[in-house]
């Protein structure tokens, strides 16, 4: 049973990368990536996943260049050392954003399907 449990959590997080990235239409994350976090909200009729990473800013400067949702946005700046990027979601899904910490390296993702 623990095998069982164990595998459909491996499947569920597998799954919860594979939309994110078609979400928000972005590109493998960063080999440098530490810290990685993902979790969905949502219900049977809404979901939404956040994941967070942080890594080298040239890694992710690199990143967000080969993504095709933020490779030609202009970020806002809410502050000075923080971009956010208001991408046109892929795959049907409602809303993607990506938010960089550029003094930290932070990035936190959320996209959502409803």
């Amino acid at each position: 049973m623990i095998g069982l449990v164990f595998a459909y959590r491996a499947w569920d997080r597998r799954e919860m990368l594979r939309a994110t990235l078609i979400w928000g239409r972005l590109a493998p994350f960063p080999a440098a990536a530490q810290d990685f976090t993902i979790t969905k909200e949502g219900s049977m009729f809404t979901r939404g996943i956040r994941a967070s990473f942080t890594a080298p800013l040239a890694d992710v400067d690199r990143w967000l260049r080969d993504s095709p949702g933020t490779r030609d946005l202009t970020p806002e700046s809410p502050s000075p050392t923080t971009q956010r990027f208001l991408v046109a979601p892929g795959g049907g899904a409602q809303h993607a954003e990506v938010t960089v910490d550029d003094s930290s390296g932070a990035v936190r993702i959320y996209v959502c399907w409803s």
